[in-house]
């Protein structure tokens, strides 16, 4: 299936080239804004050079939940988590806290950031997911077309637990299904549950080199 979406252009149009400048919008926060884009560049980077998913590398249990599968696809597709990797090691260096992940003021700060950055996150992600068929079974249809809906919800899990895990690393702590900030997340990007988030993030932290 052909991918239509042309990544570079979009990133320069977006002016998130290496040689471009900081993202033209209110930057509150240019440290948070450094780490999401330096984060974008390296799932564009690191997307460009992956190849299609085998089907050994697909999951071969299609009955599960979308969330357990999208678990059970990771950990299938190792190259995909390298993938996701770098981008939760580039955003954590960049972006260090001590604030208390609880705290109303750091909650509002991160789903602010988690809207703002959504657009070019899921473009990206999304752009990966055709150019690799990662779980395709899950979003393309049995007569060959693209299920939009569930491709965008895919990417939002992706997108989410690359925030939990890399927001976690930056304060220094694990986010629970209770945590405060991971609802925030939840409630800012819709059609994603913050226990399901930490249930992917649980499958595949094992697997992730340390930042």
């Amino acid at each position: 299936m052909e991918n239509t979406f042309d990544l570079k252009k979009f990133l320069v149009e977006n002016k998130l080239t290496n040689n471009s400048r900081l993202l033209e919008v209110d930057t509150e926060d240019s440290e948070l804004d450094a780490a999401m884009k330096a984060g974008l560049s390296a799932l564009s980077s690191g997307g460009d050079s992956l190849d299609e998913i085998t089907e050994e590398e697909q999951p071969k249990e299609l009955n599960e939940s979308v969330v357990a599968l999208i678990g059970s696809g990771l950990l299938a597709a190792p190259k995909i988590i390298e993938w996701i990797a770098k981008a939760i090691g580039t955003i954590s260096k960049l972006f260090r806290s001590k604030d208390n992940p609880e705290d109303p003021a750091f909650v509002k700060k991160i789903v602010h950031f988690t809207h703002k950055w959504e657009h070019l996150y899921i473009k990206t992600i999304i752009w990966v997911v055709k150019k690799t068929n990662f779980l395709k079974k899950l979003w393309i249809t049995g007569d060959g077309k693209i299920d939009e809906q569930k491709l965008l919800v895919l990417a939002k899990y992706i997108y989410a637990a690359i925030l939990a895990m890399a927001i976690g690393n930056a304060v220094g702590t694990v986010l629970g299904p209770g945590s405060t900030l991971l609802k925030g997340i939840e409630g800012a990007l819709g059609g994603v549950k913050a226990v399901e988030i930490v249930q992917i993030a649980a499958k595949v932290k094992g697997q992730l080199k340390p930042v």
